[in-house]
């Protein structure tokens, strides 16, 4: 995916001032409007890639958490 280092990378800024999940998404896609807009991504499609890349890394977090428990 185009630009995934800079979206995590503002995603994890945003996230330290961000009071829930669609506030975070919002601004992080307002941040990176400027980078969406040069590449000609309408602002609906960058909500999107925004969201999917934070829904991602979330559930790769779980993902690492359960692997570490025993399976009963």
């Amino acid at each position: 995916m185009k630009h995934l280092d800079l979206i995590v990378q503002t995603l994890t800024e945003q996230r330290k001032t961000a009071t829930g999940d669609a506030e975070l998404i919002f601004d992080t896609t307002w941040a990176l409007r400027e980078t969406f807009e040069a590449d000609g991504t309408p602002l609906e499609d960058a909500v999107r890639i925004v969201a999917r890349v934070l829904y991602d890394d979330t559930l790769l977090s779980f993902r690492t958490v359960d692997q570490g428990k025993p399976e009963r």
